[in-house]
């Protein structure tokens, strides 16, 4: 065979080959995307339940589903990185409510889903309760597609799907605050207002609660209620607490203390109510104290009245009288409360309180609600039409007072 002939057919043979790889290639890459989701197996992990540790045991609960096109074969593996906390870590066929894998088959680490078909399953074993802190113990779940069903698949993490799992330990927290200080008079009560919080992951139950008052010999007294509204002001329906309790998990219950003094309560002596939350365990109490002092000064409340035109500020001079004065549908009436100490000893923490009549609405203008050097004056705008003002302390022959303005309806 000559030279030029030898040439001719390597080159026809080689043009050939190009061309049938052409064609190939062509063939291959017209719609890859279409071609791959009508071969391809999906995945989707999914954590279904996570439980808490109190012994040491942990489960968890996930599921796994195709959610291709076809039929595939999955493997399922796990990864935890201190095994000195988690000490063994399996997996098992699915039960409800399980607490601990003990006694549940376990699974084969390889399994075969059909197009959309689901399968759950357990993740289970023992952690180290010693080692294990609050911040939980971490591992991942992962569920794998095996080839060639998930070959080359062009959307990232499309084969595989991974979940972060946290075991924690179960324990209840519980918080009781804030802590109260006041003044009471010989023969009168004093209130104090808590809240108790459980920021656990289990609830508290057979939750019980005492008090305990320092000078009980003496005749101090105290009771506990239920604050229903929350509004830290003892009503007439809120209930005596007298019973054991559960409290939920991230539940706040709302408390009123109420201490009584003793007519011959001496002035200044301090009586310590100490309010103390016991549960089942009986382990971990916790107490706050609430500090009454007896202050035996003398106070006197006057309340006088006075027409105002609705808008200008009040006048210094202005003259107030306890007479009934002829107010009339949108008429303007300005209350004056003076509180004057009229006892030997200088009273602590007064307070000024006062309602709206019937068939009023409080104005806030011209300057008013207002008091004389007051700690604090509410605006009366509040749902129980209360006006308040308060102040530190009020000497001996001391007073001052509340102004404040409603208007007729």
């Amino acid at each position: 065979m000559s030279k030029t002939h030898h040439k001719t057919i390597t080159f026809y043979c080689y043009f050939l080959a190009c061309l049938l790889w052409a064609i190939a290639s062509t063939s291959y890459g017209a719609a890859p995307d279409s071609r791959a989701n009508q071969t391809k197996a999906g995945v989707r992990l999914e954590k279904i339940q996570a439980e808490y540790t109190a012994d040491g045991h942990y489960v968890f609960s996930h599921k796994v589903t195709n959610t291709g096109s076809v039929g595939a074969h999955y493997s399922i593996s796990a990864e935890y990185p201190d095994a000195g906390i988690i000490k063994t870590l399996s997996f098992h066929e699915y039960r409800a409510n399980s607490s601990r894998v003990d006694g549940i088959p376990k699974l084969p680490y390889r399994f075969y889903l059909a197009s959309g078909e689901s399968f759950r399953f357990l993740v289970g074993g023992l952690v180290s309760m010693e080692r294990l802190n609050h911040e939980g113990a971490e591992f991942k779940v992962r569920a794998q597609i095996e080839e060639p069903y998930c070959h080359n698949w062009p959307q990232p993490n499309y084969c595989s799907g991974v979940n972060t799992n946290r075991v924690l330990p179960q324990a209840p927290k519980l918080t009781l605050e804030p802590k109260g200080k006041g003044q009471v008079a010989a023969g009168s009560s004093i209130t104090f207002a808590h809240h108790l919080a459980n920021s656990g992951n289990v609830d508290i139950e057979r939750l019980s609660l005492s008090l305990n008052d320092s000078l009980r010999q003496e005749g101090w007294q105290s009771l506990i209620y239920e604050d229903l509204n929350g509004d830290g002001l003892l009503s007439d329906n809120d209930p005596i607490i007298n019973a054991d309790m559960t409290l939920a998990k991230n539940e706040i219950k709302h408390l009123i203390v109420k201490v009584f003094a003793p007519a011959n309560a001496a002035q200044g002596i301090s009586n310590i109510t100490t309010l103390t939350a016991r549960w089942a365990d009986g382990n971990h109490p916790i107490s706050i104290e609430d500090v009454s002092t007896a202050n035996n000064a003398q106070l006197a409340i006057t309340k006088e009245q006075a027409l105002w035109n609705c808008v200008d500020p009040l006048p210094e001079d202005q003259a107030f009288s306890q007479a009934i004065l002829p107010a009339s549908p949108g008429s303007c009436v300005v209350y004056k409360l003076t509180a004057t100490n009229q006892g030997v000893a200088t009273a602590n923490h007064v307070m000024i309180q006062d309602s709206a009549p019937e068939f009023t609405d409080f104005i806030n203008r011209g300057g008013l609600p207002k008091a004389d050097q007051a700690l604090s004056v509410s605006s009366g705008e509040s749902e129980d039409r209360k006006i308040s003002a308060t102040w530190e302390a009020l000497g001996p022959g001391e007073s001052v007072s509340l102004y404040f303005a409603i208007k007729i309806q």
